[in-house]
């Protein structure tokens, strides 16, 4: 789990943001966009998106999540992952 706020420059401020270079939000209605970059001392990078939208019967954005691992850009790419997440409060 990760603690963070929605900062008003559309930026994101983690309790620990690790290796965080980069993040992003967008909120348009009831859709959430995240995007978080971490670079990591080798000089890999993990590139994180997630799109949710947000549920009135539980107050919480639910959807899905993608992880990218590349080393110069997105098209050299090692791995990736998906998955589903929450974001609440």
């Amino acid at each position: 789990m990760f603690e963070f706020k929605f900062l008003a420059d559309q930026t994101i401020e983690f309790t620990d943001p690790g290796y965080l270079t980069s993040s992003y939000y967008e909120l348009n209605g009831d859709a959430l966009i995240i995007e978080t970059i971490y670079t990591l001392p080798s000089g890999s990078k993990r590139k994180f998106t997630g799109n949710y939208l947000y549920s009135e019967i539980d107050g919480n954005f639910t959807g899905t999540n993608s992880f990218i691992s590349y080393d110069e850009d997105e098209n050299d790419t090692n791995w990736t992952c998906e998955g589903t997440a929450s974001v609440f409060r």
